[in-house]
């Protein structure tokens, strides 16, 4: 048996399933007692993993309530973890260093800006220098891409430390993610549950801790679409 009292019974398979990856269960829907205990059987390798993910004796349940009852402070701690993950991947994962053609390519347009130039002339032998992605006009170059992303990364590079700039963005998005969920989802299991995936999801750790433009878009995004539900909920 696996608690799973903050998930409503009836998707209580659906979410083993999910969870299982697909594993067969004995009962298409399993039997949920009254303090919320539902009981499945899959194989001993997936129940493992599934024991990894479920949490006993109403750890899950003080969690919801912290977030209903304390929505700063919980809304807060999520945003100071996932922060401190993504600048972790940043650092140890990366190596605090842009690594593909397309980040590498905006981080040179934002050394570029911070010199207070929209261009910089070309360098003696162009051919050591220049990439599929930079363009060379009338001996200067510049970025290919828009302006708006190298603009993003520029508070990093002016501090001479470009890689901090994604981590922090996330953590932003994470934030207009929470404000989004507690206004849309009126179960306060739901919405924490949403925000703690899209915080922690594998893809948003490894995105957040590169200096590609996704991030920053995705926090002016979900920065919209925060501020367009509360102002049609007010």
């Amino acid at each position: 048996p696996f608690d799973v009292g903050w998930i409503a019974p009836e998707r209580a398979a659906l979410f083993a399933e999910a969870t299982l990856d697909g594993a067969p269960l004995t009962a298409a829907n399993p039997a949920c007692d009254a303090d919320g205990i539902c009981h499945a059987t899959a194989t001993a390798p997936d129940v493992i993993g599934l024991h990894q993910l479920c949490v006993h004796d109403g750890a899950a349940d003080r969690l919801v309530h912290s977030w209903r009852d304390h929505p700063s402070r919980a809304t807060i701690a999520i945003v100071l973890v996932a922060a401190a993950s993504y600048i972790v991947v940043a650092l140890h994962v990366f190596g605090g260093r842009p690594l593909f053609i397309d980040e590498l390519t905006q981080v040179i347009q934002a050394q570029i800006f911070a010199h207070g130039m929209l261009a910089q002339p070309m360098a003696p032998h162009p051919e050591f220098f220049s990439s599929m992605l930079v363009a060379d006009v009338g001996g200067r170059h510049f970025s290919q891409f828009p302006a708006g992303g190298p603009l993003m990364l520029l508070p990093g590079v002016l501090l001479g430390a470009p890689w901090i700039t994604c981590p922090l963005y996330a953590a932003i998005a994470v934030l207009a993610f929470s404000i989004f969920a507690r206004t849309e989802e009126p179960r306060p299991g739901v919405a924490l549950g949403a925000t703690l995936l899209f915080a922690f999801a594998p893809f948003t750790l490894f995105m957040s801790g590169t200096q590609m433009n996704h991030v920053p878009t995705l926090m002016w995004i979900l920065i919209g679409i925060a501020a367009l539900t509360r102002a049609t909920r007010s």
